[in-house]
C-alpha cells in the first residue's frame, strides 16, 4: 500500500495580497491629487479588480496520488487518471520551469498546468511511490 501524495497551489498568497495593497496605496495617491484623467483608471481599476478577483476567486490546482489514480485538481474540473491507463508522465524540464505531459496508453496526451503537480522532484518521487513511469526531456 502507497501513502497518498496530495499537493495544492493556491491563487490567494501573501504576494496577491501585497500587490492589492500597492495597488490601492498607488490608488489613493493619484485620487489625493485631484481627479486623475478618465483613462488613468484603466490600468489602475484593472490592476486592483484583477486581484480582488484572485483574493475573492482562490483558483487552486493541485493534485493526488492515491492508491488507484492520478487525480489532477484545476479551478474547473476534477480529472482521475487510473494508473492502468497511464503509458507515462512526461516531464518538460525548462531552465525557469517545468511543464507536464501524461500519456495515456489509447494513444492521447494530457498536457498539464504546471501548477496543478510540484516540482520535478517530487513528482519523480511520487510517480515512482506509485508505479507511474516518467520521462525528462
Amino acid at each position: 500500500m502507497c501513502k497518498e501524495h496530495r499537493y495544492r497551489h493556491s491563487g490567494r498568497n501573501w504576494l496577491t495580497i501585497f500587490m492589492l495593497a500597492v495597488a490601492l496605496f498607488v490608488a489613493w495617491i493619484g485620487v489625493s491629487e485631484g481627479p486623475p484623467p478618465p483613462l488613468w483608471w484603466i490600468p489602475i481599476g484593472g490592476m486592483i479588480l484583477g486581484l480582488v478577483y484572485l483574493a475573492i476567486n482562490n483558483p487552486v490546482h493541485g493534485s493526488d496520488f492515491t492508491e488507484d489514480a492520478l487525480v489532477i485538481l484545476t479551478p474547473k474540473a476534477r480529472t482521475a487518471y487510473p494508473y492502468e491507463a497511464i503509458d507515462y508522465l512526461e516531464i518538460i524540464d525548462w531552465s525557469e520551469s517545468t511543464g507536464f505531459r501524461l500519456h495515456l496508453k489509447d494513444g492521447s496526451e494530457v498536457t498539464v498546468h504546471p501548477h496543478c503537480l510540484p516540482e520535478k522532484l517530487h513528482t519523480i518521487d511520487s510517480a515512482e511511490a506509485h508505479g507511474v513511469a516518467f520521462r525528462v526531456s
